[in-house]
């Protein structure tokens, strides 16, 4: 058996004793899966990629105070040999403008398990969905973010190959 697979099988005997820890050391910080056995047919279709074994799809909502973002992922086909997370951190948001300069991750300030897991949703048709906020902050300067274009990255941290969403964006940058 090689490593990984070794490590995995490791893995899923520990698995109770992992979710009690990451409950504990995350807390509501984490972002969890709310769903795990929603139908395929509910999946927006947009910006859906068939030759990956998870689409994944990002819905932006403005709320009074900055932005909430709502990722779904669906497994649509087996996981590769070897796939797993290397940590807590089960997805990942990230705001950068037109050139590349990041100003907010939703990982920043976040401390996750060095646990390694499965990448959810682990069976084929079945989803996870993810929820983020953002305040609006731009953490490079602590000031708000001025109104404009800007790009949100979805990663899903995986191993030996992330899942990457990029999708552009309007910020109203409204302080209200």
């Amino acid at each position: 058996m090689n490593t990984v697979a070794s490590i995995l099988t490791i893995y899923r005997a520990a698995s109770c004793a992992a979710a009690v820890a990451l409950a504990l050391i995350c807390g509501a910080g984490c972002s969890k899966p709310q769903q795990t056995t929603t139908p395929p047919d509910t999946t927006l279709q947009a910006n859906r990629t068939t030759s990956s074994p998870l689409a994944i799809t990002l819905d932006v909502r403005t709320r009074t105070v900055g932005l909430e973002f709502l990722v779904r992922v669906e497994r649509t086909a087996n996981a590769p040999e070897g796939e797993y997370l290397p940590s807590g951190e089960k997805v990942r948001i990230e705001i950068e403008n037109e050139v590349g300069e990041q100003f907010w991750s939703s990982s920043a300030g976040k401390m996750f398990t060095q646990a390694i897991g499965a990448v959810e949703p682990l069976q084929i048709g079945e989803v996870a969905d993810y929820r983020e906020y953002w305040d609006g902050q731009n953490t490079l300067t602590g000031g708000r973010l001025p109104q404009g274009r800007y790009r949100a990255i979805v990663t899903i941290p995986a191993k030996p190959k992330p899942y990457i969403l990029r999708e552009e964006f309007i910020w109203s940058g409204r302080q209200d």
